[in-house]
């Protein structure tokens, strides 16, 4: 351990001969700054699969009332609130929010098991409260905390996460260091929004905010008069085009706009980034229109990825000494076949929503799939992927409407459904069969 001016530096032999770790805490006018790195001196390259360092904190010396809030995304896209008590900690009742779109594809596991990963954690009350905020400009690098046994929160240091981010710690040549991004501790006053507010005028400290001079063009998006496509030909040639785009330029211009945006459509196929100039002529063209007829600037989306598996083979990428067709790595190419929904339940007691009389409706119906995906998907009776249906986005919703009253169903002693003395509605007796023998129509043929 050396203590050099406003700093303490510990170093440390890291498992195996050569390897090291440096760690550092410096003083700041804001609190504290720890550094930490890796420096291989060894004559042979050194692989991690994981390895965690930080501060331990025992849930016995801290408030009752403290919570752990991550920063900044308390709530997430899936709508789980990471907002934990020292129950919910020494409970396992936290956990990360591991969004994907296609969970039919491949991926590895996480390398933070166990572990809470975000930008950066609170640990306080509604009074007071710590933040610790990881900042690494050049690598991926995430703020990991996790319990000990269930009596302590380990927090700051340095971690492995994702797929083993930050890659280039996990894999150290020989006479090479690694630098880990800083992480930044800082205390206040307030509850978890007054962290929020360190967190903010940290990140405006460092260049991450906007400039006093900065001033957006008013935009306006095409997407909810024209519509979103995907990368159907047809649907966009009828209604992604040239003039479509025009209209709405009027539109802009006579709101006050200076900006016309271009969602996803302008592309010959979404993700390609390719401007189609067979529907929407030359670029070049189409800019200097809008600019002369409209007073207007062009702004466009560019997805950076797909939605959909739709692109010619050739199109994807290979990596280095990669050769033949392009497949998605996707856990099982094989799916489900269509299981029959049960008529009844364990004690006789009728699925309605298979009566004829029940109809089925929803938000939407993503385009693409006229047999596969349908709205009658959600009620025809069948189970799993050959008979299903999925939403065009969200928020999406589903319902079905029974067709008719049903009241006051009860069950006598034996578990057989019976009537109480509230009449079902018009023909229930016939829809149903009768209360104690219900009749068990046979299933159509499964879905292909």
């Amino acid at each position: 351990m050396q203590h050099v001016d406003s700093s303490i530096v510990v170093e440390g032999q890291l498992g195996r001969p050569g390897v090291y770790v440096i760690h550092k805490i410096t003083a700041s006018e804001q609190g504290l700054e720890e550094s930490l790195s890796l420096p291989n001196r060894s004559s042979r390259p050194v692989s991690f699969a994981q390895f965690q360092f930080g501060f331990r904190l025992p849930f016995t010396i801290t408030p009752a009332s403290s919570r752990l809030v991550a920063v900044p995304y308390r709530r997430q896209a899936d709508g789980a609130l990471h907002d934990y008590s020292a129950a919910d900690l020494q409970a396992g009742r936290a956990g990360n929010s591991d969004i994907s779109s296609d969970p039919t594809v491949a991926r590895p596991p996480f390398a933070e098991e166990g572990a809470l990963r975000s930008e950066g954690w609170i640990w306080g009350d509604d009074t007071a409260g710590l933040i610790w905020i990881k900042y690494n400009p050049q690598h991926i690098e995430y703020a990991l905390c996790m319990v000990e046994d269930g009596q302590a929160l380990r927090f700051g240091g340095a971690g492995l996460a994702l797929y083993g981010e930050p890659r280039m710690a996990a894999e150290l040549p020989p006479g090479k260091t690694f630098e880990f991004g800083r992480t930044y501790l800082q205390t206040f006053d307030g509850d978890w929004a007054s962290g929020y507010a360190v967190f903010k005028e940290f990140l405006n400290r460092n260049g991450h905010g906007l400039r006093p001079d900065y001033r957006p063009p008013l935009n306006w998006n095409e997407l909810f008069d024209v519509g979103w496509y995907h990368s159907d030909p047809i649907q966009l040639r009828e209604r992604y085009t040239r003039q479509a785009l025009m209209n709405e330029a009027a539109k802009a211009k006579e709101i006050g706009c200076e900006l016309l945006y271009l969602d996803p459509g302008w592309e010959v196929c979404e993700g390609a980034t390719l401007w189609d100039s067979s529907r929407l002529g030359p670029v070049a063209g189409f800019i200097r229109e809008v600019r002369q007829r409209y007073g207007l600037r062009v702004g466009y989306r560019t997805i950076g990825r797909v939605y959909r598996d739709e692109f010619p083979n050739s199109w994807y990428m290979r990596r280095k000494g990669e050769n033949g067709a392009c497949e998605r790595p996707t856990l099982d190419n094989s799916q489900p076949a269509a299981a029959p929904v049960p008529l009844e339940d364990a004690h006789g007691r009728r699925n309605l929503a298979l009566l004829p009389a029940a109809n089925a409706n929803a938000s939407s119906v993503i385009a693409g799939y006229p047999t596969l995906h349908t709205i009658p998907h959600l009620n025809d009776g069948w189970y799993n992927n050959p008979a299903s249906w999925v939403s065009d986005g969200d928020p999406s919703w589903v319902e079905i409407d029974l067709g008719r009253v049903y009241s006051n169903l009860t069950r006598n002693n034996k578990g057989v459904t019976v009537f109480d003395e509230v009449a079902l509605m018009n023909d229930i007796n016939a829809a149903c069969g009768g209360a104690a023998t219900l009749a068990r129509p046979e299933y159509s043929s499964p879905p292909p």
